[in-house]
């Protein structure tokens, strides 16, 4: 049995769409409490907070799939977000670039790196559709 769209349309869907964003947010929040502990000098616990933080972005795509917030046709959805990985990290860098005009060196080099893996999973992706589809 598929588990793509089964809560969709049902009494179900709008509960199962609350749990998805809460999973998601629960994601980006296990792995802000990683940041912070890492810079506290606990790398143990950052780790343990990055694998919650795993599990809380598997449980968002569970609920998502529940309510058919996917899309089957997987080459044309990952070549959609091929391309949306890779405008988001120009964007992105752009951002970094303003971050490092107000002297925040850091948090520049940290969002930079973020949009440099934003534009590697956008070709990590094409390279995907090339192999599999």
């Amino acid at each position: 049995m598929s588990l793509i769209g089964l809560t969709k349309g049902t009494d179900l869907e709008e509960k199962i769409t609350e749990m998805w964003k809460a999973e998601a947010i629960g994601a980006a929040t296990y792995q802000a409490f990683a940041i912070v502990a890492q810079e506290k000098g606990l790398p143990e616990l950052a780790d343990e907070l990055k694998k919650i933080s795993a599990d809380e972005a598997r449980h968002g795509g569970l609920y998502a799939s529940l309510n058919g917030h996917t899309n089957e046709n997987l080459r044309d959805a990952l070549s959609s977000m091929s391309i949306g990985e890779i405008s988001a990290g120009e964007k992105i860098k752009e951002l970094s670039n303003i971050l490092d005009k107000l002297g925040l060196k850091e948090a520049a080099q940290a969002v930079h790196t973020a949009g440099e893996d934003e534009c590697r999973h956008g070709e990590i992706l094409k390279e995907l559709i090339e192999k599999y589809l």
